[in-house]
């Protein structure tokens, strides 16, 4: 990868980290609306629960309260992939950002070596 690849390749990581955020942060939020309906369903399913024990009272909720769970359960599991995922577009662009210091390091000692022949 020459200097001029690994500019583009970092500003490419970086729409794709800003992306990434905005990913997260959509997650985020359809992760806490998720679980407030699921909640609020909870509470909905345990006013209109039979009458009986209560592990059979909760038994019925939880069915009663599957899709909502599933839902939620989907979004929190979209948040950790997002989450994932810019992570390792963080650990690219610091890879990048370390190669382009090797390039810089690398032209610094060549431009003032004492074998440098202009």
């Amino acid at each position: 990868m020459s200097p001029v690849e690994a500019q583009k390749t970092l500003l490419d990581l970086s729409r794709k980290v800003q992306a990434g955020i905005q990913e997260q942060v959509k997650w985020a939020r359809e992760k806490a609306a998720c679980e407030r309906e699921y909640r609020i369903g909870q509470r909905q399913a345990y006013e209109r629960a039979p009458k009986g024990t209560a592990p059979e009272r909760k038994a019925w909720v939880d069915a009663e309260c599957a899709e909502l769970r599933e839902a939620r359960d989907l979004a929190e599991s979209m948040e950790r992939v997002t989450d994932v995922a810019l992570r390792v577009r963080m650990t690219e662009m610091s890879a990048t950002q370390s190669l382009l210091a090797a390039f810089k390091a690398e032209a610094s000692v060549t431009r003032y070596s004492p074998e440098f022949e202009p």
